[in-house]
């Protein structure tokens, strides 16, 4: 059996800079990643540009942006905030531009050397991965995580961190792993379903503007002929309905 000081299970955006942070404060990293290749969905964020980060300064502001569960994360964004995270990517190459929404993508690159720069950390730090390695269970001893057990060996560490996203890209390795693994460890899972999706729409006429790009505009939705809710910038035709970032 394999001993380190922290296992994370994931190697995708939140997997890595896990990695780097937990192998910059002196600890033994070892990444379980089931694919072939590391930050897939980084090539994909943001139609490949990588929209990596939000520049809201207001950790109230930043924290409402997650919905009512949000207060959840205060602590974490104490101890890493947003600006910290500005500070991290500048630090390592990465010059940024912050568009319309606060949004922040890399000035030049985009998602690939947003990935690149995290590969040149994993060999500064000595980050072991094990690749093609899909975590088949957890073994559970006193409430707690004793060891994995993987496709490649069985790991054991003082620390684990489950980074292997939800079900939102299943070609990309997101099939929703991390839900069993929080069950295994006494965890109860709500119901999931999907959250950014585009619409269908009742008029078939769309899919004469399929491919039709629209910037800077506004979309409004009425329940009952209540305006509920409305959102500012692109949005795009589909064959069968509208998408884009503000849909």
């Amino acid at each position: 059996m394999k001993n380190v000081d922290v296992v994370i299970i994931g190697g995708g955006a939140s997997g890595l800079i896990s990695a780097v942070r937990a192998a910059s404060l002196g600890k033994k990293v070892l990444i379980l990643e089931k694919n072939k290749f590391l930050g897939q969905k980084l090539l994909l964020s943001g139609r490949g540009r990588c929209n990596f980060s939000n520049a809201l300064e207001d950790i109230n502001e930043f924290v409402n942006k997650y919905g009512k569960n949000g207060r959840f994360l205060y602590s974490a964004f104490s101890k890493f905030s947003p600006a910290d995270t500005l500070k991290f990517f500048e630090e390592n190459g990465i010059d940024f531009v912050v568009e319309r929404g606060k949004r922040v993508f890399p000035k030049n690159g985009g998602g690939q050397k947003v990935l690149d720069m995290f590969l040149k950390l994993i060999k500064k730090y000595n980050i072991e991965i094990y690749r093609q390695a899909a975590v088949h269970s957890l073994k559970i001893k006193d409430s707690k995580i004793d060891y994995v057990i993987t496709s490649q060996d069985e790991i054991k560490a003082d620390k684990y961190i489950i980074a292997t996203g939800g079900l939102s890209y299943p070609e990309t390795g997101s099939t929703g792993d991390g839900y069993k693994f929080a069950q295994q460890a006494g965890h109860t899972i709500i119901q999931t379903y999907p959250a950014l999706v585009p619409v269908k729409t009742k008029e078939t006429w769309v899919k004469l503007a399929n491919g039709c790009n629209l910037v800077n505009i506004w979309v409004s939705i009425f329940l009952n002929g209540e305006n509920i809710a409305n959102r500012f910038g692109d949005m795009e035709f589909t064959n069968f309905g509208i998408s884009g970032p503000i849909v």
